[in-house]
């Protein structure tokens, strides 16, 4: 069954909950160096709180991720 299909039959939600998307701040998608800048300028922080995520996104980058999955053996 196709997903156009599928979602035809769902019909509108009718309880009628629902809120709006109201964002402090967004980013674009993905992090880097120039979205930890932003975050710390938008909440105001002071210098050396800056140089602190840095140091700590320079030490996220550099450590390999963990391996979370079945491995085969």
């Amino acid at each position: 069954m196709s997903d156009a299909k599928i979602l035809e039959g769902i019909g509108e939600y009718q309880y009628g909950f629902s809120d709006p998307e109201t964002y402090v701040f967004k980013s674009r998608k993905g992090l880097d160096r120039h979205v930890v800048e932003q975050i710390s300028s938008m909440k105001g922080e002071p210098q050396w709180m800056l140089e602190y995520r840095l140091k700590s996104f320079g030490s996220f980058l550099t450590t390999p991720n963990a391996y979370l999955g079945r491995r085969s053996l």
